[in-house]
Formats: C-alpha cells, sequence, structure tokens
C-alpha cells in the first residue's frame, strides 16, 4: 500500500523510475528461490518493466538482529528522471 502511494505522487509530479537496486539482509529464509517472484510484485505494484528492478539478498553470518534472526532490513536505491528530460 505505502509503495503504490509513493508511486502515485512520483507520477504526479512527473518522475519515472529509470532503475531500482535493493537489497534485502535476512538470516533465514534463503531468498534466491524468490527472487524473480519478488522483482516482479515490485514491477507490477510500480507498473514498470521487471528488467528495471533489481532484488539482491545478503546474510550478515550471524551478526546483528538479522543475524540472530530476530529481524529483517533491506535497503532501496531508486534512479528517478523527470519525463522529458533527456538527462539523468
Amino acid at each position: 500500500i505505502l509503495l503504490e502511494k509513493i508511486n502515485n505522487i512520483m507520477l504526479e509530479k512527473k518522475y519515472e523510475i529509470m532503475n531500482i537496486d535493493s537489497i534485502i539482509v535476512i538470516q533465514k529464509p534463503k531468498l534466491r528461490p524468490y527472487i524473480d517472484e519478488i522483482r516482479k510484485s515490485i514491477a507490477d505494484i510500480l507498473k514498470i518493466d521487471v528488467e528495471l528492478v533489481n532484488v539482491k539478498a545478503k546474510t550478515e553470518e550471524k551478526l546483528g538482529f538479522t543475524g540472530d534472526e530476530s529481524g529483517v532490513k533491506s535497503y532501496c536505491v531508486v534512479l528517478l528522471q523527470r519525463r522529458g528530460d533527456d538527462k539523468i
């Protein structure tokens, strides 16, 4: 729901997504079998090509709250371009 709302604000301001690079930090479960499904879900919500979405999964080798399996964290960088601009 939050992703849809943010996407609507971005579209109202005439921005488009050039690419998304994200990392999910989690000890278990191993996410590799789900990465393509996660990418497709994100792309579907944002109404963009799945090729613009990159998702990686990492562990912290049993360190910190993600390593002891008491939490998950994620990072995401999104490159935006204002519609009509030729330069990024």
